[in-house]
């Protein structure tokens, strides 16, 4: 019984010995970090990294002896005054905003968004990148002072290479599709009518069978009613597309014309265009 009691005895020593060794090698290593902390967060700002001693100066506030850490939080808050920052802008030479880009700072990844926040930066000058939705790059040198505040920064991209172009509804092409459609049907109708009634001048008029002529003007009034809607479907397919033209250029290029066509007996219409 006693061999028994010692050796739990000994087992508890030994489990007590192991926490105060993890404790003291974590009061060890918090200790190194709180002073490297505590002199980093005064060497690099003097260095001009005033966000690198931010970070250590935010550590110290954390893991050091609140003495230590309220010498830190002073600090802290005269480093975070005089970091600059940037609020990046880019738009096409037409004056549109860059809808994509991504932002590079002095060689960096462009893992910065391009958007609204600005960016802080240490002072001094900085070389600014910034690549558009397709690749394109533009790049300005632009000097940030300390304490300077949403400095701004603006890049213009040749408005071919600032953004892909917007893709066009395709709305506007299935109508005129479909009323250029129809007016074929209604072309092809109009045109049956008017070659029956020409076979029947030659062969039966003025005694010709009364249904025959009724179904004259049915084709008449068919076609007439099919080469409408084409042309209605068509005016306002037209209308979407000139709408949906990206720019004044393409614009002006696109051009439609109804043209009235005499028919014998009656009239007709053409639709064309250039798109």
């Amino acid at each position: 019984m006693f061999c028994g009691t010692m050796h739990r005895g000994i087992v508890s020593i030994a489990v007590a010995a192991n926490a105060l060794l993890f404790a003291s090698i974590a009061a060890a290593e918090e200790g190194d970090a709180c002073a490297t902390a505590y002199e980093q967060g005064q060497v690099l700002p003097r260095k001009g990294s005033l966000l690198r001693g931010r970070a250590e100066l935010r550590l110290c506030t954390n893991v050091c002896p609140s003495a230590l850490a309220r010498d830190c939080e002073g600090w802290l808050a005269e480093v975070e005054r005089d970091i600059p920052s940037l609020r990046v802008s880019a738009s096409s030479s037409d004056g549109r905003p860059l809808p994509r880009g991504w932002i590079s700072i002095d060689g960096g990844p462009f893992d910065n968004v391009l958007r609204a926040e600005p960016l802080e930066v240490d002072p001094g000058r900085h070389r600014v990148v910034i690549k558009s939705g397709t690749g394109a790059l533009e790049e300005v040198v632009v000097e940030a002072p300390r304490g300077r505040r949403e400095i701004p920064v603006s890049v213009v991209f040749p408005v071919d290479v600032s953004s892909p172009p917007a893709a066009r509804p395709l709305w506007p092409r299935v109508l005129l599709g479909g009323g250029a459609a129809a007016l074929g049907v209604g072309a092809a109708l109009i045109i049956a009518g008017h070659v029956d009634r020409q076979m029947l001048q030659d062969t039966c008029a003025p005694n010709c069978d009364p249904t025959r002529v009724d179904t004259i003007r049915s084709l008449w009034w068919a076609g007439g009613i099919s080469a409408g809607a084409g042309l209605a479907l068509a005016g306002v397919g037209l209308w979407g597309h000139l709408r949906a033209a990206p720019g004044p250029s393409s614009a002006d290029q696109t051009r439609a014309l109804i043209v009235p066509l005499p028919l014998r007996g009656g009239a007709g219409l053409a639709l064309g265009g250039v798109f």
